[in-house]
């Protein structure tokens, strides 16, 4: 953690973080381990009362999603750019954003950064942040769940996604592993110095993803969809029984 939001957490009786992986962080930081306790992040619902969409064929364009605000950590450029090196413009593929975030202070909205980054692509589209319904509506319209970042306490987004289904690509490191190690379309990572902004960088690391190795990932969900969705709907019962509330509050510590 940023070296000022560490002390002030020294202030509280009781620290809840969603990861054994969170825990293991903040005691090496140098927090009591006998204040820490492990809440884990469950799945609602209206999630878990969906049934995963199954496509007969692959799909005439691939739709892959990122889901989550526009970030350093997140690696939301680096995603768009693989994506952008890997597929040619004739390829049927498409790239759904949904990345606004009405708390950014930089005020920019997703169409804004890609053209900050010099990013022109009719194949990428923004999506503006929208109300719950809209939001499983989007997921479940989606053919892949894209997320790459270099840090993740739990990564909500995408213990959704799993449990509707879908094929998801993330980083083989942090929390997520906790729950997604029998998923196969993980990105290499290694480790990098944590960058959390303006005189905060160099506290203890991120893993950084191999982003070559992202784009091996994201051709072998478009060539290999069929198969991949099909084991990942197997898999989102596994994801369900876990993460229901009821399980995830009785496997907390």
């Amino acid at each position: 953690q940023p070296q000022v939001f560490f002390e002030r957490l020294l202030w509280f009786d009781q620290v809840w973080v969603p990861s054994q992986w969170q825990k293991i962080c903040l005691i090496e930081q140098g927090f009591p381990p006998e204040k820490i306790f492990i809440v884990h992040e469950g799945i609602d619902e209206d999630i878990i009362n969906l049934v995963p969409i199954t496509y007969p064929s692959h799909p005439e364009k691939l739709k892959f999603v990122v889901v989550g605000r526009w970030e350093h950590r997140k690696s939301t450029k680096e995603i768009i750019q693989a994506f952008n090196s890997e597929f040619k413009q004739d390829e049927p593929v498409e790239l759904l954003i949904s990345a606004d975030n009405q708390f950014a202070t930089d005020k920019q909205s997703t169409t804004e950064k890609l053209k900050e980054c010099g990013i022109s692509d009719q194949r990428i589209t923004p999506v503006k942040f929208s109300d719950r319904a809209n939001y499983l509506k989007l997921l479940q319209q989606s053919h892949v769940f894209l997320s790459c970042s270099r840090s993740e306490g739990w990564n909500i987004p995408l213990t959704e996604a799993m449990a509707l289904g879908i094929p998801c690509i993330f980083s083989d490191y942090g929390a997520q592993l906790e729950y997604g190690e029998d998923f196969p379309l993980r990105v290499k990572t290694k480790d990098e110095p944590a960058n959390f902004g303006e005189n905060e960088t160099g506290i203890g690391n991120w893993g950084n993803p191999d982003f070559t190795h992202l784009k091996t990932i994201l051709r072998s969900a478009f060539n290999n969809y069929k198969a991949l969705q099909k084991e990942s709907v197997q898999l989102s019962l596994k994801i369900k029984k876990m993460l229901e509330w009821d399980n995830s509050v009785t496997q907390s510590l």
